[in-house]
């Protein structure tokens, strides 16, 4: 049924176009119209050429649509223009002749006698072209819009299907590394017999349950991002005690700013594996997250263990995490790292996605964007 009204709506729409381009030629027929149709009032000479326009208006459209319907699809598939320009030609030239042919018949019905003139003359030939003209050149530019149309329509989808199977592949790479990685912490727990071992494995449930459910949108409020920092905090916090010294500080004017989900997150796990994992020191982790309609901003500063590597190497974590940034915020963020002999930096500025885009986003990215480290 729908497939139905799809084509008659498209139908209805070239009946009014010729229609309309009918009345056109009607009118242009009225402005120069002959000395001897002025003694017909006006709305009998409209009459007249508009039932002249009628019966040639048929052989005016037979170009478009054998061209756009039985050339095009017939020819163009091989490569094969001059089958496509002869054919065009040919049949331009028929209805030339079919529409001088008809004129006199035309003619006798609507005056009662046949004109005088050779309608066969090219003069009169060429009079018929360049009528012919005008409506298939504006037909076929309307198509061609259309069609140019329609196609950057199915590549801005193709590409956005593309992306949407990159950050899949990301996250396929990324997620087992957490996964892993978080278990070893709770291996570490239950070794020692630890009273944090329960508490631990509840953060872990609120974690992964964050994941499987918050995650599935491509942006979510920003508050649900800072909980899950806080939990994966708390989580780490069972783990190292006294010896972390943590700063946190979340200001957010507004807990509705959208953001991608566990953006953030990688650099917090980063700050742990190769801050307080690698030493046997005090170590202390620093952050900062400011938030508006406007801006998000975020800070972290932690030290450095005497057991890390060089963190300015790009590992797949962060090669991962910028490709993300690409796709999901292109041209909308900033991420700045530096590191000295002591201390790691990481900034990164995001403006926020607009509501509009969000939209469209969700059109193509619906999935959870799970991020972590590898080895930065």
């Amino acid at each position: 049924m729908y497939i139905f009204k799809v084509v008659k709506l498209r139908w209805l729409t070239h009946i009014a176009f010729w229609l309309s381009l009918s009345v056109l030629y009607t009118l242009v027929r009225m402005a120069f119209a002959a000395p001897s149709d002025m003694e017909y009032d006006v709305a009998t000479r409209f009459f007249r050429y508009w039932l002249i326009e009628g019966a040639l208006l048929p052989f005016k459209a037979a170009p478009f649509y054998l061209l756009f319907y039985y050339l095009i699809p017939r020819y163009l598939p091989s490569k094969n223009t001059v089958g496509i320009i002869s054919g065009l030609v040919f049949i331009i030239f028929m209805c030339v002749v079919v529409i001088r042919w008809l004129t006199p018949h035309v003619s006798m019905a609507m005056y009662g006698d046949y004109p005088e003139f050779n309608t066969f003359s090219p003069g009169r030939m060429l009079y018929s072209f360049t009528e012919m003209i005008p409506g298939f050149s504006l037909a076929s530019a309307i198509k061609l819009i259309k069609q140019w149309t329609e196609n950057q329509k199915k590549s801005t989808l193709l590409q956005q299907e593309k992306l949407n199977a990159e950050l899949q592949y990301l996250k396929s790479q990324t997620n087992p590394h957490f996964l892993f990685n978080t278990l070893n912490n709770l291996y570490g727990l239950s070794r020692k017999n630890s009273e944090h071992t329960a508490p631990a494995i509840m953060k872990l449930s609120h974690l992964f349950r964050y994941m499987l459910d918050e995650c599935r949108e491509p942006f979510i409020p920003i508050v649900k991002e800072i909980e899950l920092i806080k939990s994966y905090l708390e989580l780490e916090s069972l783990r190292y005690g006294d010896r972390l010294h943590l700063e946190s500080n979340f200001n957010v004017s507004d807990h509705t700013v959208p953001i991608t989900p566990l953006i953030l997150l990688p650099f917090v796990e980063n700050a742990f594996k190769h801050g307080a994992s690698e030493s046997v020191n005090d170590v202390f982790i620093k952050i900062n997250l400011m938030a508006s309609p406007e801006k998000i901003k975020f800070q972290i500063i932690n030290s450095i263990g005497n057991l890390s590597p060089n963190v300015k190497n790009l590992g797949i974590g962060l090669k991962n995490i910028k490709r993300q940034l690409q796709l999901v915020y292109p041209d909308k963020h900033e991420l700045n790292i530096e590191s000295s002999t002591d201390e790691y930096h990481v900034t990164l500025i995001i403006l926020p996605t607009s509501p509009n885009t969000l939209k469209r986003s969700a059109m193509y990215l619906n999935q959870d964007l799970h991020i972590t480290t590898d080895s930065l």
